[in-house]
């Protein structure tokens, strides 16, 4: 039997990146930054933002969600009536200082 070792395949990764990598510049092409937001990836500094977009919408759903628990509604049934989870209608009604089953 003929015993060869295998490949590292991380090497084999690296030096067929770089191969891409080579190409891509010899072929005229240059490197560019691509700004904040336009790639998709989250970091931790889109985070806030993403929280302030969030407060928004639950600014927006805060009236209709009081319209629901003073008609009786659980949190549950506030969730599925206004297409949100449960956890996500409970922040909101804690943000907004609205009790749920107490009477009004």
């Amino acid at each position: 039997m003929n015993f060869q070792p295998l490949p590292d395949l991380r090497q084999v990764a690296i030096a067929e990146l770089s191969l891409q990598i080579d190409q891509y510049f010899a072929s005229g092409n240059t490197a560019s930054e691509i700004p904040p937001g336009v790639s998709g990836e989250t970091t931790s500094r889109n985070l806030p933002r993403q929280q302030e977009k969030l407060r928004a919408q639950g600014a927006k759903d805060a009236p209709a969600l009081k319209e629901l628990l003073d008609q009786g509604y659980s949190l549950r049934r506030c969730a599925k009536a206004l297409g949100s989870d449960w956890k996500r209608i409970k922040l909101i009604a804690q943000e907004s200082g609205l009790t749920v089953g107490a009477k009004r």
